[in-house]
Protein backbone atom coordinates (compact mmCIF):
# COMPACT_ATOMS: atom_id res chain seq x y z
CA UNK A 1 0.00 0.00 0.00
CA UNK A 2 1.83 3.49 -0.58
CA UNK A 3 2.49 5.43 1.76
CA UNK A 4 -0.56 8.25 0.95
CA UNK A 5 -2.73 5.21 1.38
CA UNK A 6 -1.65 4.14 4.53
CA UNK A 7 -3.61 4.53 7.69
CA UNK A 8 -0.95 4.78 10.31
CA UNK A 9 0.33 7.93 12.37
CA UNK A 10 3.22 8.52 13.73
CA UNK A 11 3.78 11.51 16.27
CA UNK A 12 6.42 13.53 16.89
CA UNK A 13 7.23 15.50 20.15
CA UNK A 14 8.55 19.14 19.84
CA UNK A 15 10.69 19.94 22.69
CA UNK A 16 10.94 23.36 24.51
CA UNK A 17 14.62 23.61 23.93
CA UNK A 18 14.73 22.87 20.39
CA UNK A 19 11.20 23.17 18.89
CA UNK A 20 11.83 23.41 15.54
CA UNK A 21 13.47 19.99 15.33
CA UNK A 22 10.63 17.68 16.42
CA UNK A 23 11.58 14.16 17.13
CA UNK A 24 9.81 10.68 16.57
CA UNK A 25 8.43 9.10 19.47
CA UNK A 26 9.72 5.85 20.05
CA UNK A 27 9.62 3.69 23.34
CA UNK A 28 12.37 1.36 23.74
CA UNK A 29 13.70 2.49 20.24
CA UNK A 30 10.35 1.41 18.44
CA UNK A 31 8.71 3.81 16.43
CA UNK A 32 4.63 4.35 17.94
CA UNK A 33 2.25 4.31 15.54
CA UNK A 34 -1.72 4.63 15.99
CA UNK A 35 -4.09 2.56 14.11
CA UNK A 36 -5.88 5.44 12.91
CA UNK A 37 -5.67 9.88 12.96
CA UNK A 38 -8.45 9.52 14.26
CA UNK A 39 -7.64 7.62 17.19
CA UNK A 40 -4.33 9.57 17.41
CA UNK A 41 -6.37 12.96 18.23
CA UNK A 42 -8.27 11.61 20.20
CA UNK A 43 -5.08 10.10 22.69
CA UNK A 44 -2.49 12.72 22.57
CA UNK A 45 -4.32 15.54 24.76
CA UNK A 46 -3.60 13.25 27.97
CA UNK A 47 -0.08 13.94 26.95
CA UNK A 48 -0.72 17.18 28.16
CA UNK A 49 -1.43 15.91 31.90
CA UNK A 50 -4.58 18.61 32.14
CA UNK A 51 -2.89 21.28 30.59
CA UNK A 52 -5.00 23.32 27.87
CA UNK A 53 -4.99 21.75 24.34
CA UNK A 54 -4.54 24.39 20.76
CA UNK A 55 -5.26 22.51 18.05
CA UNK A 56 -4.44 23.39 14.66
CA UNK A 57 -6.12 21.27 12.54
CA UNK A 58 -4.37 22.12 9.31
CA UNK A 59 -1.30 21.48 10.84
CA UNK A 60 -2.40 18.06 12.64
CA UNK A 61 -0.18 19.89 15.55
CA UNK A 62 -1.54 20.09 19.08
CA UNK A 63 0.02 22.73 21.44
CA UNK A 64 -0.06 22.58 24.93
CA UNK A 65 -1.04 25.62 27.48
CA UNK A 66 1.17 26.85 29.38
CA UNK A 67 3.76 26.03 27.64
CA UNK A 68 7.18 24.46 29.51
CA UNK A 69 10.25 26.56 29.44
CA UNK A 70 13.43 26.19 27.28
CA UNK A 71 15.56 24.75 29.85
CA UNK A 72 12.63 22.60 31.87
CA UNK A 73 13.14 19.75 29.26
CA UNK A 74 9.29 19.69 28.61
CA UNK A 75 7.67 19.67 25.48
CA UNK A 76 4.96 22.00 24.21
CA UNK A 77 3.62 20.32 21.26
CA UNK A 78 3.07 17.19 19.45
CA UNK A 79 2.48 16.94 15.43
CA UNK A 80 0.78 13.89 14.15
CA UNK A 81 1.92 12.53 10.75
CA UNK A 82 -0.80 10.65 9.12
CA UNK A 83 -0.16 7.99 6.32
CA UNK A 84 3.02 6.88 7.83
CA UNK A 85 3.57 3.04 6.16
CA UNK A 86 5.42 0.54 8.37
CA UNK A 87 5.77 -1.24 5.40
CA UNK A 88 7.50 1.25 3.33
CA UNK A 89 10.33 3.19 6.05
CA UNK A 90 11.26 6.99 4.36
CA UNK A 91 15.12 6.25 4.00
CA UNK A 92 15.78 9.19 6.62
CA UNK A 93 14.51 6.69 9.20
CA UNK A 94 16.88 4.31 8.06
CA UNK A 95 19.66 6.08 9.50
CA UNK A 96 17.77 6.04 13.06
CA UNK A 97 17.23 2.35 13.34
CA UNK A 98 13.93 2.00 12.02
CA UNK A 99 13.54 -0.22 9.10
CA UNK A 100 10.37 -1.70 7.33
CA UNK A 101 8.28 -4.50 8.31
CA UNK A 102 7.89 -7.43 6.76
CA UNK A 103 4.68 -8.33 5.71
CA UNK A 104 3.23 -11.63 8.00
CA UNK A 105 5.58 -11.00 10.34
CA UNK A 106 5.79 -9.21 13.87
CA UNK A 107 6.96 -5.63 13.84
CA UNK A 108 10.43 -5.15 14.94
CA UNK A 109 10.86 -1.81 14.54
CA UNK A 110 7.45 -0.07 15.72
CA UNK A 111 5.27 -0.54 17.89
CA UNK A 112 1.40 -0.41 18.27
CA UNK A 113 -0.01 2.05 20.08
CA UNK A 114 -1.95 0.09 22.64
CA UNK A 115 0.98 -2.13 23.61
CA UNK A 116 2.68 0.96 25.02
CA UNK A 117 -0.10 3.70 26.16
CA UNK A 118 0.78 3.31 29.90
CA UNK A 119 4.28 3.65 29.53
CA UNK A 120 3.42 6.90 27.40
CA UNK A 121 1.37 8.67 29.67
CA UNK A 122 3.81 7.89 32.28
CA UNK A 123 6.44 9.31 30.49
CA UNK A 124 4.59 11.97 29.75
CA UNK A 125 3.05 12.43 33.04
CA UNK A 126 6.80 12.52 34.68
CA UNK A 127 8.10 15.02 32.12
CA UNK A 128 5.44 17.31 32.88
CA UNK A 129 5.64 16.91 36.49
CA UNK A 130 9.31 17.85 36.74
CA UNK A 131 8.37 21.18 35.17
CA UNK A 132 5.51 21.78 37.18
CA UNK A 133 2.49 20.37 35.53
CA UNK A 134 0.81 17.43 37.33
CA UNK A 135 -2.14 15.75 35.69
CA UNK A 136 -5.61 16.60 37.44
CA UNK A 137 -6.69 13.40 40.05
CA UNK A 138 -9.62 12.28 37.93
CA UNK A 139 -7.04 12.02 34.89
CA UNK A 140 -4.40 10.11 36.52
CA UNK A 141 -7.28 7.86 37.93
CA UNK A 142 -8.22 7.20 34.46
CA UNK A 143 -4.89 6.35 32.43
CA UNK A 144 -4.41 3.66 35.14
Amino acid sequence: MPATQSRYTALAVHWADRPEHPEFLAVEGRLLLFDTLEVARQTVPRFGSGRQELWDAAREVIQFVPPALPQSGGFNRISLYPGYDPYDVPNGFRARGVYSEGIGRDWRSHVYWRHALEALIAWADHINARVGYAPPSSEKGAAQ
